[in-house]
């Protein structure tokens, strides 16, 4: 078999699959579902990045629990306004462009936050992180509104808030 055969009959399986699921090739492509899928589990995996460096911040560095209290209430505040924010965001900016840069500036906030040590720093850091973490669901909402057909947008919404329950898992 060739290897344009190959890819014609690969083509027909992935629409026999997924037109079963009522997408539409022409709408939606599971290749976005799936990096969206990826994307939201990134977000919530780093999400709970000070939960897993939270011991070595109270034994190694001398942090207190407030101390470490006073660090995720800072996330909280800002990840809410953000939150709210970036859905009034996305109405005016790339939903894709959104979604990828949040995600790359998460990766960012998390490396420069595990190379910090003081306080005041760590609050920044972590505040800043909550800022970019809120514009993760507004965009994959309206990124999953505009490319998948409505039949089928109730799996696809089962599916991506399962990516968030998946990420607080292997977190």
């Amino acid at each position: 078999m060739s290897g344009i055969e190959q890819l014609a009959e690969g083509r027909q399986t992935r629409r026999r699959i997924f037109g079963s699921l009522g997408w539409s090739p022409a709408a939606s492509t599971p290749l976005v579902v799936t990096g969206l899928f990826q994307g939201y589990l990134a977000y919530n995996i780093a999400r709970k990045a000070l939960a897993v460096a939270a011991p070595g911040l109270q034994g190694g560095e001398g942090l207190t629990k407030t101390d470490l209290g006073v660090v995720s209430s800072s996330f909280t505040v800002t990840y809410g306004a953000s939150k709210f924010a970036g859905s009034v965001i996305t109405d005016h900016v790339s939903c894709r462009a959104l979604f990828s840069l949040g995600l790359v500036l998460t990766g960012l906030l998390c490396l420069t936050f595990s190379l910090s040590s003081d306080l005041p720093r760590l609050c920044l850091l972590w505040s800043l992180h909550g800022v970019v973490q809120g514009a993760g669901w507004p965009s994959l909402a309206k990124i999953c509104v505009e490319r998948v057909p409505p039949r089928a947008q109730g799996r696809v919404w089962a599916l991506l808030s399962a990516a968030g329950n998946a990420g607080h898992v292997c977190a």
